[in-house]
Formats: structure tokens, sequence, C-alpha cells
């Protein structure tokens, strides 16, 4: 999936409505905003490639994987994430709780992965 605002978007509107998405083995290049935003309880992220994202001056904010509620990151490759206000994340979870673990993060123009709640961060690289 190339060159749109997000490349993936499966929303959930509560922790307990539309959950358990498999995202699996995409590769998402050249997105301006997200590459892949997943809210739902039990959804699992697994072995995406997300590449270049961001890179224009008419976005607030880039993120090479966003997760909402309880979702699953495992074993995905984010690289060459940035913006031109400053507001870039290869990872980022909020509204409740994510595992994130085996993700290689590299090349991005500010954090790697941020958690604003309580989610449990196991091991990945991030250069």
């Amino acid at each position: 999936v190339r060159g749109f605002n997000t490349g993936i978007w499966l929303n959930a509107s509560s922790a307990t409505s539309a959950g358990d998405h498999l995202v699996e083995d995409n590769r998402i290049d050249g997105n301006t905003h997200y590459g892949l935003n997943i809210s739902g309880d039990g959804s699992i992220v697994r072995r995406n490639l997300v590449t270049n994202s961001g890179g224009t001056a008419n976005c607030c904010q880039v993120v090479g994987i966003y997760v909402g509620y309880s979702v699953y990151v495992l074993d995905n490759t984010i690289a060459g994430v940035v913006s031109t206000p400053s507001y870039a994340r290869g990872i980022e979870a909020g509204l409740d709780s994510a595992s994130i673990s085996g993700n290689r993060i590299s090349g991005n123009g500010a954090h790697d992965v941020e958690v604003p709640k309580p989610a449990p961060v196991q091991a990945g690289t991030a250069e």
C-alpha cells in the first residue's frame, strides 16, 4: 500500500467493539500520516514492513504503527518515519494497553516507541 494518508486503518470505537483484526505480511510505503492505524482488543499486527512515512508539511504527526486498545505488535520492521513538525513515532500505543515485542525500528526522525499508558514492551531493536 503506497502513497496514502494512512496505509491501513481498522478502527474500533471502544475496547469491546470490532476487534480481532489480523494485519499481517503487508508492505506499507510512502504514506503521509499513519502506516498502520489499528484499534480493537485481540488484534494482531505482525510481520509488516512500514517504510518512508511522512515527509510532508501538511501533516501534524507521523506514526509508522499506531495501535489502540489491547493489540499485539509483533516482529514488524519500521524505517524512515519523519515529520516536518517533529512528531514522528515508529510505534505508538494508546487507548489502553498493547504488547509490543520483536520489532525492528531504524532511521526515524524522533521517538522509536511511545507508550503513554502502561503496556508491556519486550525485546526488539531500535537504531
